[in-house]
């Protein structure tokens, strides 16, 4: 399933979390959001009988107040991970999207704030997978 990201360590109960990304991208910046604790894409888990391209949509408006245009699937990563803010330990499970922005309709969450990334500035994301998955998409550009 993917790459894997971080280490797991022995004697730790991790909390699986599966969640559907977008990353927005132009031939020299990503777009991603900014929040308190970090930089991520656009996103967030599924819930109960969700697809992928339901869950990404609303993502997209509740986080930034944006409706999308869903590109190609870009694959599964997983990271274990510390979160910052909660001090729990996840198993994050990414499936992640190439997002085309269409249209602000709304104005988001206060605590996203979407911002544009120069490709040298990918070391500025919070989480190892979406490092690696921008990475992966600089080489095919």
């Amino acid at each position: 399933m993917g790459n894997k990201f971080g280490e797991k360590q022995e004697g730790v109960r991790y909390q699986e979390r599966v969640g559907v990304y977008g990353l927005v991208y132009t031939r020299s910046e990503f777009v991603v959001a900014k929040v308190n604790d970090g930089y991520f894409f656009v996103g967030g888990g599924l819930e109960d009988g969700e697809s992928h391209e339901r869950c990404l949509k609303r993502e997209f408006l509740e986080e930034v107040g944006y409706t999308i245009e869903i590109g190609d699937y870009l694959g599964v990563q997983r990271e274990y991970h510390q979160s910052f803010r909660s001090k729990n330990y996840y198993e994050l499970i990414g499936h992640c999207y190439e997002v085309k922005l269409i249209e602000q309709v709304a104005s988001g969450e206060d605590d996203h704030r979407l911002v544009h990334l120069k490709h040298t500035e990918i070391k500025r994301m919070t989480l190892e997978y979406q490092k690696h998955v921008m990475k992966e998409m600089i080489k095919k550009l």
